[in-house]
Order: structure tokens, then C-alpha cells, then sequence
């Protein structure tokens, strides 16, 4: 939903997420996933890229609202996937 270009420092959100029934807290966190990928980084191990470690996932969850937008997310990207 969502995703962070280390070249131009910008955070880009989908066009998805442009829409009233989305709660905030949804676009809070994908902001916040986000961002934890400019302060954190990425991995380099064996020439594989790895941005998403226990480390980030854990960061990840201390969003207050983590539970109920990722459900949010959740449910909305199997929605558009059936389409």
C-alpha cells in the first residue's frame, strides 16, 4: 500500500488508500512502515536484500493501532485482490 524511494527520500502511498472509508489509523501505519524502512535500512546477506527482519517486524508492532490497520489492510488488499 505503500513504499519508501531511499534515492529521492520520498514515501509514496497508493491511490487505494484515497478514500473515506479508510480510518487514518490505516494510513498511519503504512506511513509508518514506511518510514521504519528509511530509519532501518535493509540487509545484505549472501547478495540477497532483506528489509522486512524480526528486528523491523518487531518495530512494526509497537504502532499503537498495529492490530486494528493491519486487519484494516488485511481485508482491503484481499478485497482488491479478488477483482
Amino acid at each position: 500500500m505503500g513504499h519508501y524511494q531511499p534515492a529521492a527520500d520520498t514515501v509514496m502511498i497508493s491511490i487505494t488508500l484515497d478514500d473515506p472509508g479508510v480510518p487514518d489509523y490505516a494510513i498511519d501505519l503504512v506511513m509508518y512502515h514506511e518510514l521504519l524502512h528509511k530509519k532501518m535500512g535493509a540487509q545484505q546477506i549472501n547478495g540477497r536484500r532483506y528489509a522486512h527482519t524480526e528486528t523491523f517486524r518487531e518495530e512494526e508492532r509497537k504502532f499503537r493501532y498495529y492490530a486494528e490497520a493491519r486487519a484494516f489492510l488485511d481485508k482491503l488488499g484481499a478485497e482488491l485482490h479478488r477483482r
